[in-house]
């Protein structure tokens, strides 16, 4: 989504985007699940119609719809709505931006869309390479394409990669007059070994005898 509100996309051949529909994260008996809104709907529809045709069916869903909580079938239609409606106004005004209004506004509803369709994707995850995006008429450059841009991509990408293994920084925000914005931490697992740097816990006292 944020590649979408840019004037312009750059790209390499090896670069990908992903789709924009939104994902929900709904407490179950077995712990938490993440899923598309669009499959969560789906899988409603499915269910309406295999129980009307077969009542014996219901038992089967019963396990499934409890985790149905009030409201999430709404609540994954607008969020596809606010999604895509997020994008088509960011396309119009500012990658269409030169484009006359009708135009521009029929090409950022057609691009949001299609990054907004889950049954073309079918997952979250699937990476759209450059030419699948090209194809949806966004303004994609490819990178190979200017030797020295593709150098200064590569050296500031590889300086950010090894600030983030080397360093307990997490993320960084640079712009063009040397300003930075950088948030540092680290993550430890509870129960595992003892952090780096901290000494182990000394042994306990002796416990005297009756």
């Amino acid at each position: 989504m944020m590649a979408l509100s840019c004037d312009e996309i750059l790209m390499g051949r090896h670069s990908q985007l992903g789709p924009i529909d939104p994902q929900f994260t709904i407490a179950t008996p077995e712990g938490p699940r993440s899923s598309p809104a669009q499959a969560i709907l789906d899988q409603f529809e499915h269910a309406k119609t295999e129980c009307a045709a077969n009542p014996q069916a219901l038992a089967a869903w019963l396990p499934i719809l409890r985790s149905y909580a009030p409201g999430l079938l709404s609540q994954c239609l607008t969020a596809q709505v606010a999604a895509e409606e997020m994008v088509t106004d960011a396309l119009r005004e500012h990658m269409f931006k030169d484009l006359p209004a009708d135009e521009a506004d029929q090409r950022a509803r057609e691009v949001a869309a299609w990054f907004n369709d889950h049954k073309t994707h079918r997952s979250h995850g699937r990476p759209l390479r450059y030419a699948d995006i090209h194809a949806q008429g966004v303004d994609v450059q490819l990178l190979e394409d200017d030797d020295d841009l593709q150098d200064a991509v590569l050296s500031a990408w590889h300086a950010v990669q090894l600030t983030l293994t080397g360093t307990a920084v997490s993320k960084i925000i640079e712009n063009s007059d040397g300003k930075a914005w950088m948030l540092g931490g680290a993550v430890f697992i509870a129960g595992g070994p003892p952090p780096f740097g901290f000494p182990p816990r000394p042994p306990a006292p002796p416990v005297p005898s009756a």
